[in-house]
C-alpha cells in the first residue's frame, strides 16, 4: 500500500481526506466513503508547529504507548503491464482537539472503541450513514512532545525520531546530566546530606547531625573528641623577636672556672651511712694526736 490517493491525471496525490468534504459527499471522496474504508495502524503521528519562520516537529501518541488506529480511505488500480493491483491510502482528518489546538488546527480521526472500529470497517451496505459521520470527531487525552529536526529530512529513518528531544542521549536533559556529573567529579567528591538511614531487617540507624550515631534499642556511640591544640603565637606586624642574651668576657671566664672545679671534685653520693658514735670519737682523737 502506498501513501496518497491519486486525484489528477498529472499524478498528484492526496495524503489526507478532510472529514468536512467526506460528510458533504462532494468530489472524489464520495465514491470512496461508502465501500473503500480502512484503518491505518501506527504508534503515533508527527505534526509541525509553526513558530515564526521555523517549523518544530512534535510526536503525538497515547500516554500508555498503545497502537493507534486512524480512519482512512483507500483506492486500488492495476498499473499497465502488471497483474497485481496497487493500493493507495489517505488518512481522514478533522479539526484539532482543544488540548492540541496550540500545535495545529488539524488531527487524524482516531478510533479506539471496538464497536466504532467494526462500524467503520463494515462496508456490506455500500452506503454512507449518519452513524459513520458521528465517528469523524477529534480525540482528547493524547501525549505530545517535541522531537528532533531530522524528522523533516527526506530519506532519513531512525527509531530515535519518536523519542523526546529532552530524553535522547544527545538531547538537552542528557547534556545537563553530563555537565552536572563533570562538576561533581571536578569538585573532588560527592556531598552527602544528613538523612535517616534504615538497615533492612535490623534496627534503625539515624544520623543526628554531626554529633554521633544512635542505634535505637542499644547504646549511644559517640566519636572521640580530639584534644584542643594550642596554636603557637603567630607573628604579626607588631610582633618583635626577643633579643638574645649576651654574656661579658668576665662572666664567661668565671663560668668555665666553675665547671673545671666541679669536674675535679668527687661526686657526691646521696645516702645516710649508719655509724657508731664511740668509734667516731676514737677516730677523731687519733687524728688529733697525729697532727700534734
Amino acid at each position: 500500500m502506498k501513501w496518497g490517493i491519486q486525484y489528477s491525471k498529472d499524478g498528484q496525490h492526496a495524503i489526507n481526506a478532510r472529514a468536512e468534504n467526506i460528510l458533504d459527499g462532494a468530489g472524489m471522496w464520495n465514491k470512496f466513503r461508502a465501500k473503500n474504508r480502512c484503518l491505518v495502524v501506527a504508534q503515533g503521528y508527527y505534526e509541525w508547529q509553526t513558530r515564526g519562520k521555523a517549523k518544530l516537529p512534535h510526536f503525538i501518541k497515547y500516554p500508555n504507548g498503545a497502537l493507534m488506529l486512524f480512519a482512512a480511505l483507500y483506492d486500488s488500480s492495476v498499473p499497465k503491464g502488471e497483474t497485481e493491483p496497487t493500493y493507495t491510502v489517505a488518512i481522514v482528518t478533522t479539526h484539532a482537539s482543544r488540548s492540541l489546538g496550540w500545535l495545529h488546527d488539524r488531527q487524524p480521526v482516531i478510533l479506539s472503541d471496538p464497536a466504532h472500529i467494526t462500524r467503520w470497517l463494515d462496508t456490506s451496505s455500500n452506503a454512507w450513514s449518519a452513524d459513520l459521520a458521528a465517528l469523524l470527531v477529534p480525540r482528547e487525552g493524547l501525549t505530545c512532545y517535541a522531537v528532533p529536526q531530522e524528522v523533516g529530512k527526506v530519506g532519513t529513518e531512525s527509531p530515535t525520531f519518536i523519542e523526546p528531544v529532552a530524553q535522547r542521549k544527545d538531547g538537552i536533559q542528557a547534556m545537563f546530566a553530563r555537565q552536572t556529573a563533570a562538576k561533581a567529579f571536578g569538585s573532588g567528591g560527592v556531598k552527602a546530606e544528613s538523612k535517616d538511614v534504615k538497615a533492612s531487617g535490623s534496627k534503625d540507624v539515624k544520623a543526628s547531625g554531626s554529633r554521633g550515631v544512635r542505634a535505637s534499642g542499644s547504646v549511644d556511640v559517640k566519636p572521640l573528641q580530639p584534644k584542643p591544640i594550642k596554636d603557637s603565637p603567630k607573628k604579626g606586624p607588631d610582633t618583635k623577636p626577643s633579643p638574645k642574651k649576651t654574656e661579658s668576657p668576665d662572666a664567661r671566664s668565671s663560668t668555665k672556672h666553675a665547671k673545671r672545679e666541679r669536674s675535679a671534685s668527687p661526686a657526691l653520693t646521696m645516702f645516710t651511712p649508719h655509724h657508731d658514735s664511740a668509734s667516731e670519737a676514737k677516730r677523731v682523737k687519733r687524728d688529733t694526736d697525729a697532727d700534734e
